[in-house]
């Protein structure tokens, strides 16, 4: 998902509308993921362009 937000997801806001089935089911299963970084400020240079 482009541009994804902590509350875009079930795990994290249970009114959110995306489905996220395998991010869930690690949810379930106790992993959860709350420390994401970026090298950057900007998210351009962690996207590969072909």
């Amino acid at each position: 998902m482009d541009d994804m937000g902590i509350g875009d997801s079930r795990v994290y806001n249970k009114n959110s509308k995306v489905s996220m089935p395998n991010l869930e089911k690690l949810a379930t299963a106790g992993m959860t993921f709350t420390g994401a970084h970026s090298p950057a400020a900007v998210c351009a240079p962690t996207r590969q362009h072909f």
